[in-house]
């Protein structure tokens, strides 16, 4: 057996050659050749050219177009889906909640009974914390 198992690594990844780095003036007057290069065309730069065929004047007086009638299409807006969104989350939300603390204050209980009457506690102190703020800035407005 042979004590250097080194020979029998095959690199996967080649280094790659190093580019010759370009100082900044020189990238820059690349950049300058390329931008010559790629000069677009102006509209003043082709030559116009009228068809042989085309009749020199119109005899024919215009006819005045209908006047377009103008509709006014409004998008749905973001204003009327967020008020519905939060709306229904923090919904979700409170049910979960009322769910999870309604399921601790039965674990509460030594007994059945007792049990059941910690969850009926339990939902009945979230359902007012839920409405409560509501009610009282209804009151507050009026």
């Amino acid at each position: 057996m042979a004590d250097d198992t080194s020979a029998s690594i095959i690199t996967l990844h080649q280094p790659r050659p190093k580019k010759a780095t370009k100082t900044p003036a020189e990238r820059a007057r690349e950049y300058r050749q390329r931008k010559k290069a790629g000069k677009s065309v102006t509209v003043t730069d082709l030559p116009l050219q009228v068809p042989a065929s085309a009749p020199a004047t119109v005899s024919t007086p215009a006819t005045p177009l209908p006047s377009p009638t103008f509709r006014t299409v409004t998008p749905p807006s973001r204003r009327h889906a967020a008020p519905i969104l939060l709306t229904v989350a923090a919904l979700a939300l409170a049910v979960v909640g009322m769910t999870m603390n309604g399921w601790f204050a039965r674990s509460l209980g030594s007994t059945d009974t007792a049990g059941w009457l910690f969850l009926v506690i339990g939902v009945a102190a979230d359902l007012v914390a839920l409405v409560m703020p509501s009610c009282a800035a209804g009151r507050v407005h009026r």
